[in-house]
């Protein structure tokens, strides 16, 4: 799968007019111009306001999730009986509860 690895972040806007509204900015790496935004989440002219920063939150770690549960199917062991074994070393896990972390914006 092709995507934009490296660690995404979010830049967070307040509305000049409105200061209680913001909007986020998914940024990813760019090497040739540092970062680059990837996604916008909020609007400017909400009806209701929402709460968008879970929903940058979850599309930043989205690469971090997406590895980590690649690095976990490398984990999964289908045995002879077709029952499946999981052998999840610290690493993996730790790189597991990063992502969500990330998402969960811990």
């Amino acid at each position: 799968m092709n995507y934009t690895k490296g660690n995404w972040t979010i830049e967070t806007h307040k509305d000049t007019k409105y200061p209680d509204i913001e909007t986020y900015t998914i940024l990813a790496p760019n090497p040739d111009a540092g970062k680059s935004g990837v996604c916008y989440s909020g609007s400017h002219l909400a009806v209701a306001q929402l709460d968008y920063l879970p929903d940058a939150r979850l599309i930043s770690a989205a690469p971090d999730m997406y590895e980590a549960l690649k690095a976990v199917l490398s984990t999964v062991v289908c045995n002879g009986d077709m029952s499946i074994s999981y052998a999840i070393d610290r690493t993996v896990s730790n790189q597991i509860e990063q992502a969500l972390n990330k998402a969960e914006g811990k």
